[in-house]
């Protein structure tokens, strides 16, 4: 646990009401107050969101690990067959007595808290898994995707592209690969509005604590300008928890200003048991609001164990590191494999299909998507850090991504009618 004394006294106190305060079975309760301010806990209950949002906060906490091993075990139960997560927990009354689709937003959540906790959880099955749910929730080729997983069918309610959601999807991507555009793009237009709205929250820090944690690109400056019109005078954001949500952004955007009186506002707002008090997160039924002092403590233990790591690289700045440049040239090299075998194969194709099979090649090669499909295995590959794959295996795994990534698209666009009915035999 790094810091000075009094940070590191501040902590423990923390750390230890969060063991306090664990259930016997790894989770932590869910409080709703029907008032924003004060917040006032009650009725506690279970929720899948919670804990996946603590999990994810703690994950980089030193002295945490015995409260995450436990938590990541829970959580890890509440998974479908397809890893897809629901709001409620798997033993909850309230599946059938307020029942939810599974959605994006727990199930992101989740895998971004159980990756951040341990990698090795979320192995290629789960990638798979999580893709498939992604390209079932998809609105256009690359997102933005749909909240819930509900066939196009289910009512128009449960067919809502929500910003937030989509900023814990991209959260995740940043994390085990690469984001995707048309989530930058979305996150981008946000910023540029100034419009951090969601139907699931009740004021806009969530939301730009989630952006600011998977954003990285043109609009991090504004976003950052963002951030620093909304602090007091007096050096923070108003209340705790906003305070570490703004110290977030501020850290994961690279910002070098001073926090140090946010810090010291956060450690005058430990209360006696070591917590900082429940805040409003997210909406409940019946707009009631949600959170917890758990929750509020592991943002803060977030915020605060950052704030005594030094930064790397600000936004927009490029790393230049001999590391770096390695593995953008070992990028290029792959991606350029991967279209030369794609020409090679389309020789080896019936002779009525090499037109076809060139022009989509064509296509696909000035997508910026159809890249990081390709490079997919490469991302996947290099974050397990257990050594190198070999070169070939990655470019085989690439070309088999661009294939069923052509197919895919020839009978998406078929079954949209948009597409032509000569290029089935070039996908199948």
């Amino acid at each position: 646990m790094h810091g000075r004394p009094k940070d590191r006294a501040a902590q423990a106190r923390a750390i230890s009401f969060l063991q306090a305060n664990q259930a016997a079975d790894g989770a932590f309760d869910t409080f709703n107050s029907t008032v924003a301010q004060p917040f006032q806990a009650q009725n506690p209950y279970r929720t899948t969101f919670l804990p996946a949002l603590i999990l994810q906060a703690l994950g980089h906490v030193d002295g945490t690990e015995q409260v995450r091993t436990r938590l990541a075990e829970w959580l890890y139960a509440q998974r479908s067959p397809e890893w897809s997560f629901n709001y409620w927990p798997a033993a909850a009354r309230e599946r059938s007595e307020v029942a939810y689709p599974d959605d994006l937003d727990d199930t992101f959540c989740a895998l971004s808290g159980l990756w951040q906790h341990d990698p090795k959880l979320i192995g290629p099955e789960v990638m798979g898994k999580a893709v498939r749910i992604l390209l079932a929730t998809e609105t256009a080729v690359g997102g933005p995707y749909r909240t819930w997983l509900v066939p196009p069918s289910a009512d128009k309610i449960w067919q809502d592209v929500d910003l937030a959601v989509n900023a814990n999807v991209a959260f995740f991507l940043r994390q085990v690969a690469q984001p995707l555009p048309n989530l930058d793009a979305l996150m981008e237009q946000a910023i540029a509005d100034k419009k951090f709205s969601s139907p699931y929250y009740p004021n806009a820090w969530p939301i730009m604590y989630y952006i600011g944690r998977a954003y990285r690109g043109a609009k991090s400056a504004a976003l950052v300008r963002i951030v620093h019109s909304l602090q007091t005078e007096e050096g923070h954001w108003g209340t705790p928890l906003h305070t570490a949500l703004a110290l977030r952004i501020l850290q994961e955007q690279g910002s070098s200003a001073d926090i140090s009186a946010a810090v010291a506002f956060l450690l005058r707002a430990q209360q006696p048991d070591g917590s900082w008090p429940a805040e409003p997160f997210w909406l409940e039924v019946k707009q009631t609001y949600s959170g917890s002092a758990a929750l509020s403590t592991a943002f803060v233990l977030e915020a605060l164990a950052h704030s005594n790591t030094a930064v790397s690289a600000a936004a927009n700045v490029p790393v230049a590191s001999g590391r770096a440049t390695e593995a953008s040239s070992r990028e290029a090299a792959i991606y350029s494999a991967v279209l030369a075998s794609a020409t090679t194969a389309n020789q080896r194709l019936p002779k009525g299909l090499h037109a076809a099979a060139t022009a989509t090649v064509t296509r696909m090669a000035r997508s910026s998507t159809n890249r990081e499909i390709v490079l997919l295995p490469y991302f996947f590959a290099r974050s397990q850090a257990s050594g190198k794959t070999p070169l070939g295996l990655l470019k085989n795994l690439g070309l088999a991504n661009m294939h069923g990534w052509a197919a895919y698209t020839i009978y998406d666009d078929l079954l949209d009618a948009s597409g032509d009915i000569r290029m089935l035999p070039l996908a199948n």
